[in-house]
């Protein structure tokens, strides 16, 4: 799920979902009503600038949610694509897997604790100025806050995956079984249930009292569902190609651009002979970048004869660009699977190169490995 960026945070970016926006008008607009008949006897303004700064902070516990999630990840050496705010709250991106059943246990408590947390700040601040006899509506705000983060909290330690509670199950049986697709297969067979009952139920609401009242549990029951049954092809996937060695599925390659040369030549000479959607650029016999075929567009045709390939190259991330030939696939899943990254270097033992290995390679390994219904 993608979204307009919006700003990032500790490297990670955060996006907003078109249906944000959505949810974001029906939140202000029930807010207000609710402040309103709360506290009649405040000015509709107090009432309406409530519903709005209400609506906006929760959608701040929900980042703030997201992020305690992300920032544990990376300490466990996880690397966080984006975090989406959308209709149902927000969901963190990550490139791969948590390393071991215990920091999968701590990454998923962190998100419900944080949540507990902002809940008992939001309803001691509202019962601090309740004390006070201050404002009625900022109370009312207050207090609505801490209710959400505490259902917020409960909700997501249901044990239906990919909810935190899944993830903990899923955590524990890993932690007993030693066997993580096992445990993925009962976590998401947990949350495909979750969503099903949900969806009963907003069938059930929708026949008792309208689309409208059963359709956000309709819409949660089907999301949850989707989810659930992509988590488990993804780690059916990924657990299938970490038996594959990269060299099985990366095209061999000996030789890289030199830096110095034109973009012209660079193109006739290693691009359009070799069909090659990327090279990687050498300096004096070192890997220092890899030049994409997409960053042509950036040049008019005319340029390339003056454009060097060290001024479009992409320089060398190593522990984003390059993996080891003796790696496997479901490394090189973590590496591609996010999207950004078009293609990775491979390198031998004493880092010559030996290969390029693009998304098109790896999914035709996922067929290949994992069965077609897997590469989807």
């Amino acid at each position: 799920m993608r979204g307009w960026r919006i700003f990032s945070i500790a490297g990670i970016d955060v996006e907003i979902n078109y249906s944000w926006i959505f949810i974001l008008v029906m939140l202000v607009l029930a807010l207000t009503t609710e402040f309103a008949i709360a506290v009649p006897e405040a000015p509709a303004w107090q009432a309406q600038l409530g519903g709005l700064l209400a609506a906006l902070a929760l959608f701040g516990c929900i980042l703030a949610h997201e992020l305690a999630h992300s920032l544990t990840a990376m300490r466990y050496g996880i690397s966080v694509a984006r975090i989406t705010l959308f209709l149902f709250g927000g969901v963190a991106q990550t490139r791969s897997e948590a390393p071991s059943a215990t920091s999968e246990v701590v990454i998923a408590a962190v998100g419900p604790v944080s949540s507990l947390l902002l809940a008992a700040i939001f309803l001691g601040m509202g019962a601090g100025l309740e004390h006070l006899a201050l404002n009625e509506v900022a109370v009312a705000a207050l207090r609505r806050l801490g209710y959400i983060n505490a259902l917020l909290a409960g909700f997501n330690l249901l044990p239906a995956f990919p909810l935190d509670g899944g993830r903990l199950l899923r955590a524990a049986l890993w932690e007993w079984w030693g066997d993580l697709l096992r445990s993925t297969r009962v976590a998401t067979t947990m949350g495909r249930l979750m969503g099903l009952s949900l969806f009963m139920l907003g069938a059930y609401e929708t026949l008792r009292h309208g689309f409208l009242y059963g359709l956000w549990f309709l819409a949660l029951g089907w999301l949850l569902s989707g989810a659930a049954a992509q988590a488990y092809q993804a780690t059916r996937l990924r657990e299938a190609l970490r038996r594959v060695p990269v060299y099985r599925a990366m095209q061999p390659l000996t030789f890289a651009v030199p830096a110095d040369v034109s973009l012209f030549a660079a193109v006739h000479q290693y691009l359009m002979p070799y069909r090659l959607p990327a090279i990687p650029v050498a300096d004096d016999g070192l890997l220092i970048g890899l030049l994409k075929a997409d960053v042509l567009r950036r040049y008019p045709e005319a340029m390339w004869y003056h454009v060097r390939v060290r001024e479009a190259m992409a320089p060398l991330e190593v522990d984003q660009t390059v993996l080891p030939v003796g790696a496997d696939l479901g490394q090189a899943l973590d590496r591609l699977g996010g999207g950004e990254q078009k293609c990775l270097i491979v390198v031998g033992p004493d880092g010559s190169l030996a290969g390029l290995l693009t998304q098109e390679m790896l999914m035709g390994a996922a067929h290949a490995y994992g069965g077609p219904g897997l590469a989807t």
